[in-house]
């Protein structure tokens, strides 16, 4: 994977928009957490393959961390007080920003072969009945 491979905006625009999303939800309305992973989705969406998308989706999760730390979501409490549970946060964090990243870099690679699909079916005439 090459630096010149990504694409920064998306990246940047990604990364911004899942943060946005949580710092509005904690604020105001729970419901719109859900809402959280469209940004990460979108970074894979734009990345060139399945491994950008899975890696580029994880480093897009990293604002998520710092306004976990930040206490943003809440109060860590209990194992995730401890250091080993701050680890192991950090960890699904990144798992699940990578696994989003890669869902939205496979839409993505689905999506371009259905639209080659659509092309190739939409150049071959349709057989007509004879009466």
């Amino acid at each position: 994977m090459n630096l010149n491979d990504i694409d920064w905006k998306s990246l940047i625009f990604g990364a911004l928009l899942s943060a946005l999303v949580v710092v509005l939800a904690s604020n105001t309305y729970d419901w719109i957490f859900v809402f959280a992973s469209v940004g990460l989705f979108y970074v894979g969406y734009k990345s060139k393959n399945t491994i950008q998308g899975c890696i580029l989706g994880a480093v897009a999760a990293i604002p998520l961390i710092g306004l976990t730390f930040n206490g943003t979501l809440g109060t860590l409490t209990g194992f995730f007080a401890t250091e080993l549970g701050k680890i192991t946060s950090i960890i699904i964090i990144l798992l699940i920003g990578g696994l989003i990243g890669f869902i939205g870099a496979l839409t993505k690679k689905d999506r371009e072969k259905a639209k080659l699909n659509y092309k190739q079916k939409a150049g071959k005439p349709k057989n007509k009945k004879k009466k």
